[in-house]
C-alpha cells in the first residue's frame, strides 16, 4: 500500500498517525477480510508493508444451549492471523454463516438472552455447532467511598477478555451476575 498523508503544515517526519487497513475481497476470492493497525509517519509518502488475505473456509452451522437454538453476536478470532477477526450474528434458528481463515479459532460468543452467559468456544474447520455452558453465578455488592450501598449500578465482569451478562444492583448495592 502507498499511503500519501503529505500534510503542508506538518515538517515531514514529525508526528505519526495510526490508521485502520480494512481489507475485503470480492466473494469468489473466498478470503476472509484482514484489519491492520497502519503508522503513517507525518507529512511523508510512506510505503506501507503488502496486507495478506489467507485462504479461507465458510464456517456454518448452530449455536446452541443445552439444545436450544441461541440468536448470539459472534465474533471469530483466528488463532494465528489475529487481524483477521470476523463477526457475524446467528438468528433466532441460531444458525450461522461466515467466511474465516483456514485455522482454528476462539470464537466470542455473546448471546442476546442475557439468561445466557457470554463465552469463548473453540472452533475449527468441520466444526459445526457452537455449544454455550451455563455460567456460574457471582454475587457481590458495590458501595461507594463512605461504604454506603449504591443502588441501580450496572455491573460487569470480564474475564480473559469474555464480558459477563451486565447486572443491576438492587436498594442494598447487591448484585448476582
Amino acid at each position: 500500500l502507498d499511503v500519501d498523508f503529505l500534510d503542508p503544515t506538518i515538517a515531514p517526519g514529525v508526528g505519526t498517525t495510526v490508521f485502520r487497513v480494512h481489507v475485503v475481497a470480492p466473494p469468489a476470492a473466498e478470503r476472509p477480510p484482514v484489519s491492520k493497525l497502519v503508522p503513517v509517519e507525518g507529512g511523508t509518502d510512506d510505503l506501507v508493508d503488502d496486507v495478506q488475505l489467507a485462504a479461507g473456509t465458510i464456517a456454518s452451522g448452530s449455536v446452541l444451549f443445552q439444545g436450544t437454538p441461541v440468536e448470539a453476536y459472534l465474533k471469530f478470532i483466528p488463532t494465528v492471523g489475529a487481524d483477521a477477526v470476523v463477526e457475524t450474528y446467528s438468528d433466532a434458528g441460531g444458525s450461522y454463516t461466515a467466511g474465516v481463515r483456514s485455522e482454528s479459532h476462539s470464537v466470542l460468543v455473546v448471546p442476546t438472552d442475557p439468561a445466557i452467559t457470554p463465552q469463548l468456544v473453540a472452533w475449527t474447520p468441520g466444526v459445526t455447532t457452537l455449544a454455550l455452558e451455563p455460567g456460574v453465578a457471582v454475587t457481590g455488592s458495590v458501595l461507594g467511598p463512605q461504604g454506603a450501598a449504591l443502588a441501580n449500578t450496572r455491573v460487569q465482569l470480564t474475564i480473559d477478555g469474555v464480558p459477563s451478562a451486565i447486572g443491576l444492583t438492587d436498594s442494598a448495592g447487591d448484585f448476582s451476575l
